[in-house]
């Protein structure tokens, strides 16, 4: 599973699966120690979880690869990209 905060309370959560099945909506992933075989955050299975459920962290997505995969949301869930507000 890949998790993205959110700005609530829950985790934003996009399955990672295996393997690659040619969807537009998979993102691939890149070779990493926790990752045992090649596989793809599949955007297409998005859910809220609160982030007590979530027992450990086993590793941390590149930040390109983490953008990626914010370009896949919001092309799946066909949402203009805006800038990020100024705090």
């Amino acid at each position: 599973m890949v998790a993205l905060q959110g700005p609530m309370h829950g985790t934003i959560v996009s399955i990672a699966v295996c393997p690659n099945r040619g969807s537009a909506y998979g993102v691939s992933l890149p070779k990493l120690p926790f990752l045992s075989q090649d596989s793809v955050a599949d955007v297409q299975g998005v859910g809220s979880l609160p982030t007590v459920r979530l027992e450990r962290r086993l590793g941390k997505l590149p930040v390109q690869t983490m953008n990626e995969i914010k370009r896949a949301l919001v092309s799946a869930l066909d949402l203009e990209p805006t800038a990020s507000p100024s705090r």
